[in-house]
């Protein structure tokens, strides 16, 4: 394979020849460390602040479901407010758990909660 001019002038500004860089990437020889003292706190405390989070979105949804059934029974006209912020709240405890999803999977963790 043959390099334009460019692409030599590019290698040897970087110091960089074809065989020092592969298709994988450059191993920078980091390697991360999670064992400071903090970590496990602050592990506990994202799951604490997620787990609350999705409970009161619960309990918030089952109030506004019940606001929402109350206003059907007593043949009012449901609030457009009401099933909005049922909507939101939906959506905003979607999220959460969604994030807290992707967070367990990025880090090697099982997706799937097996309770015992």
């Amino acid at each position: 394979m043959t390099l334009s001019l460019s692409e030599k002038a590019f290698e040897l500004q970087l110091g960089l020849t074809q065989g020092t860089v592969q298709a994988a990437g450059i191993d920078p020889g980091i390697t991360p460390k999670t064992d400071a003292p903090w970590i496990t706190f602050l592990q506990d405390v994202g799951g604490w602040l997620q787990t609350t989070a999705v409970v009161i979105g619960g309990i918030v949804a089952i109030i506004l479901m019940i606001q929402m059934m109350f206003a059907k029974l007593n043949k009012r006209s449901m609030d457009d407010e009401t099933v909005s912020k049922f909507m939101w709240v939906l959506v905003a405890t979607a999220i959460i758990t969604a994030v807290s999803s992707v967070i367990r999977w990025a880090s090697g963790l099982s997706v799937l909660f097996v309770f015992s």
